[in-house]
This record gives C-alpha cells, sequence and structure tokens, in this order.
C-alpha cells in the first residue's frame, strides 16, 4: 500500500492513496478522483506537472544547488527549464539592442 495523502477537491477531502508503482499517481477512497501527488491537479500521466508560479520557481531553479536543480527537473522537466531560460536570455538581448536601420 502506498503513502495516503488528502483528496484536494474542496468538497471531499477524504484520504487518498498514492500508487506505490506510478509515484505520481493518487486516488481518492471516497470519490475516486484520480490526481497528481506532487501537483494536486487531474493526473497527467508522463506529462511534467504544470507550476503555479514560474517565475518564482525559475527563479529558484537558476540559484539552486546541483541536488535541488535534478529535483526539480525530474518534477518539471528539464527541457521546459531550458526554453524558459533561453527564453529569457533572449528577452534581455531584445531589451538591451538597439534596433537596426532599415536600409
Amino acid at each position: 500500500m502506498g503513502d495516503v495523502i488528502v483528496c484536494p477537491r474542496v468538497v471531499c477531502g477524504n484520504p487518498a492513496i498514492c500508487d506505490a508503482e506510478r509515484k505520481t499517481l493518487a486516488q481518492c477512497i471516497a470519490c475516486r478522483f484520480a490526481f497528481c501527488a506532487f501537483c494536486h491537479r487531474s493526473y497527467h500521466g508522463i506529462n511534467p506537472c504544470l507550476p503555479k508560479d514560474f517565475a518564482k520557481l525559475l527563479e529558484e531553479y537558476e540559484s539552486a544547488t546541483p541536488d535541488r536543480r535534478q529535483e526539480i527537473e525530474e518534477r518539471y522537466g528539464k527541457a521546459m527549464f531550458e526554453r524558459a531560460l533561453q527564453e529569457a536570455a533572449n528577452q534581455k538581448w531584445i531589451s538591451v539592442t538597439p534596433p537596426q536601420k532599415k536600409i
């Protein structure tokens, strides 16, 4: 039997069992709602969790230790952070680069 957490549905709040094999899957024993044990949204399988405050998480990721970075990457997906960091670098470059004159 897996860990027990609380069902995220406001009208329920009963115990939910976490799947021992798929650590992100949890299911409420009362309403049978299947949800992600990390983000508490509907179960999304192998797709990474969507953070509620991505800007704050990106800031944490940039200043994190290598171990913490790995934890964040495992939970949300490394590619998402690589794209976000590249986009932030692009936006910074755009903001400091003067516009080119048309010929």
